[in-house]
């Protein structure tokens, strides 16, 4: 009795299994039709000239113009479109604490320790978060934006965190870490699918002079190109009726008795794509380890004379350089971009970390523009493997050849006291 009992569970995991792999199947087969009707329609459309879409932008690209518009300032002084943006969230979401921010003189900043945009000013500090291409959220990453926030000497009570999402997908639970509940009422989700065009056609485009004719002109490029991202400029409306219509006869829904059917039935095809995309992001990650994995060995095989890094994570990897008693970092990490970094060791006192007074700073400061105070950088595509590693690689070798330099011009004097 028992053995039989055991085959029939052992049966019935074997037709869940193949449900399961039947229906992802299924809905693989419905994007590649969804995918023909687009490559169909395409080519069709009419001739349309967006400069942002030329340019190809990444997530940083869309943090510089979303922060270039809140630092607008009116002829008054006041801070018309970050006013806007908190009005907007008071009025579309359960936020009110959002509406007891008092505006005074906001520093705000694009990339500064990491953070996508930042708002700080007296008696508040925003972290806004960036995932217009839903970049996945790293380990504690808003916990360690809002312990940075501290560090500036913010309580607790007064941070803020705007979390752009493209659809709406709220952060991950452990990117949290301890904060969740507190910021239950500090925290809103703001879409660039439908809350950012909305702001940006309802609120801002109203708001600009007709004087202001290039700030008019970049908020309608950018609003057409996010129209652009999700389809949604008027050009695309005869294919998205047909994307919709393919959709509707796959899934069956003229067989459903009634709209409360179709709903459901609509609702439990997007639980499946989500779940199938997980499994997708899961397997992208393991992927994107192995290629970190593999760095890590090259860059051990190519420079063994340094000592390297200890990854935080699997998405890490660098060496540590050492001239005069100071330690350089070189490094390639993942932060929802590619980043090529060198840094000062944080170990030394902060008087000592100036990176443009350290010798290696003449050596690759054209390789890597972005800087702070400690640190330069270059960010990169979240797929540019190839081009973040190169960067990295010729980092490194700069470096090899400033200390070469330096060693040499020491053993030269030390010749010249000889003598």
């Amino acid at each position: 009795m028992k053995e039989e009992r055991v085959v029939e569970i052992f049966d019935l995991l074997e037709g869940i299994k193949e449900k399961a792999v039947s229906e992802v199947k299924y809905l693989f087969d419905i994007v590649e039709t969804v995918e023909k009707v687009k490559e169909k329609w395409l080519p069709r459309l009419p001739y349309h000239l967006n400069i942002i879409d030329e340019l190809h932008i990444n997530e940083n690209g869309h943090s510089r113009i979303l922060t270039k518009l809140l630092q607008y300032k009116s002829e008054s002084g006041k801070y018309e479109f970050l006013e806007s943006l908190l009005a907007y969230i008071v009025a579309n979401r359960d936020c009110i604490d959002f509406g007891n921010i008092k505006i005074k003189k906001p520093q705000i900043t694009q990339e500064k320790c990491r953070i996508d945009m930042w708002v700080r000013d007296k008696d508040y500090a925003i972290i806004f978060e960036n995932k217009v291409y839903n970049a996945r959220d790293r380990e504690y990453q808003l916990s360690k934006y809002i312990n940075r926030t501290k560090q500036y000497n913010y309580r607790e009570e007064q941070i803020f965190v705007v979390y752009l999402s493209s659809n709406g997908k709220d952060p991950d639970s452990q990117s949290w870490g301890n904060y969740r509940k507190s910021f239950v009422s500090r925290y809103v989700n703001l879409s660039f699918h439908d809350d950012i065009i909305d702001w940006l056609k309802n609120q801002i485009i109203p708001k600009i002079r007709g004087s202001d004719f290039y700030l008019n002109s970049a908020v309608l490029q950018y609003i057409d190109y996010l129209e652009g991202i999700y389809h949604k400029r008027t050009i695309h409306k005869e294919m998205n009726m047909e994307i919709k219509k393919v959709i509707e006869e796959r899934l069956k829904l003229d067989k459903c008795l009634d709209n409360s059917e179709r709903v459901r039935l609509l609702q439990s095809k997007i639980e499946d794509i989500d779940e199938i995309r997980q499994q997708i992001e899961e397997l992208q990650n393991e992927y994107r380890n192995k290629i970190f994995a593999s760095w890590r060995e090259e860059v051990a095989n190519r420079f063994p004379q340094y000592r390297h890094t200890s990854p935080e994570d699997e998405t890490h990897v660098g060496v540590i350089m050492e001239i005069e008693g100071i330690e350089i970092w070189a490094y390639i990490y993942e932060n929802n971009q590619l980043y090529c970094q060198v840094e000062v060791a944080g170990d030394l006192p902060k008087r000592k970390r100036n990176i443009k007074k350290s010798w290696v700073y003449r050596g690759v400061k054209d390789l890597l523009p972005q800087e702070q105070s400690d640190a330069i950088w270059e960010y990169f595509d979240y797929n540019d493997f190839e081009g973040v590693f190169n960067c990295f690689l010729q980092v490194v070798e700069r470096c090899q050849q400033e200390i070469e330099r330096e060693n040499q011009a020491d053993v030269e004097s030390g010749s010249e006291s000889v003598e």
